[in-house]
């Protein structure tokens, strides 16, 4: 059983944290300080249970999941993590980190939208089959990847679950990016519905017309 899962996931082994790379761009499940807290408690006296998952690309070990970890294992002295480690690419690092975070319920949109971005326009990978690959239902991938190019002052309000998907996406009919970063957050800051966003934005595109002189 235990050589059948290791097939699965890889080969289990013990890698320097120093050799291990994080991608710049990556989801990281939200954990709350008290959590945190607990896991570092946790790895101090039993050890990491459960080991980090990374890709060999090229001779190189990157993070696919498990950064609390090493981060905990780190603040703790440690040199070295027990890690499942597979042959991949970097297209592998992107798409299994993306659904391993949604599996675990925790995934950060805002994160998701800037990976999906990257695997349109880095890996030339069409939305249908990132939607495919990653378990993600192909209107959510678009409006996912619609988002990405919203200010990041706007993503980092989606990615605090501050402000809805669907709300981002009614500030992308404005063209300036400062008015969007405005109009989101008076939206955070009064707590704006859907329409209320969205007559927000046309009253921006279609102002009263100014008085003509003489009138």
């Amino acid at each position: 059983m235990a050589d059948t899962e290791n097939n699965t996931m890889g080969e289990l082994m013990e890698v320097n944290i120093s050799e291990i790379l994080v991608p710049d761009l990556r989801v990281t499940s939200q954990f709350d300080p008290e959590l945190l807290q607990e896991l570092e408690e946790s790895i101090a006296r039993q050890g990491i249970l459960q080991p980090v998952h990374l890709k060999k690309v090229d001779g190189k070990f990157w993070l696919v999941d498990g950064w609390h970890r090493i981060k905990a294992a780190i603040n703790l002295g440690k040199t070295k993590v027990t890690a499942y480690v597979k042959v991949g690419t970097q297209r592998e690092v992107i798409l299994e980190n993306i659904v391993t975070n949604r599996q675990r319920g925790k995934s950060n949109p805002a994160e998701e939208a800037k990976l999906i971005r990257r695997l349109r326009e880095d890996e030339d990978m069409p939305l249908e089959k990132i939607a495919e690959l990653t378990g993600i239902s192909i209107g959510w991938a678009r409006k996912l990847h619609d988002i990405s190019y919203l200010p990041l002052e706007v993503l980092a309000l989606v990615g605090e679950g501050k402000l809805g998907i669907t709300h981002a996406m009614e500030l992308l009919h404005l063209e300036d990016a400062d008015l969007q970063a405005e109009v989101a957050q008076q939206a955070v800051e009064w707590r704006y519905t859907v329409e209320q966003v969205r007559f927000r934005v046309q009253a921006l595109l279609q102002p009263m017309a100014a008085p003509q002189p003489g009138g």
